[in-house]
C-alpha cells in the first residue's frame, strides 16, 4: 500500500492511445523514485519518494489474477 510521496509532477504531451512504461529508480535509504513514460520515451508522471507499506495479511491469489493474465 502508499503510504508517502514526497512530491509529484504531471507533464503534459503524452500521445493518446499509446503503451505506457513504469521506470523505477531506486533511492539511498528508503523509497523510490518512479516515471509514467510513453512510447516516445516522454515522462507524463514522475513520483519522488515513493514508498509502500505491506498490506495487512497479504493478498489472496484470485486478487492477483487480473495482474497475472495482463502480464501473459
Amino acid at each position: 500500500l502508499p503510504t508517502h510521496v514526497d512530491r509529484v509532477l504531471r507533464f503534459e504531451g503524452a500521445d493518446e492511445g499509446g503503451t505506457l512504461f513504469a521506470v523505477v529508480h531506486p533511492r539511498d535509504g528508503d523509497g523510490v523514485d518512479a516515471e509514467v513514460v510513453d512510447e516516445g520515451g516522454r515522462i507524463l508522471v514522475r513520483l519522488e519518494g515513493y514508498r509502500t507499506t505491506a498490506l495487512p495479511g497479504g493478498l489472496d491469489s484470485e486478487a492477483l489474477d487480473p495482474i497475472r493474465a495482463a502480464m501473459d
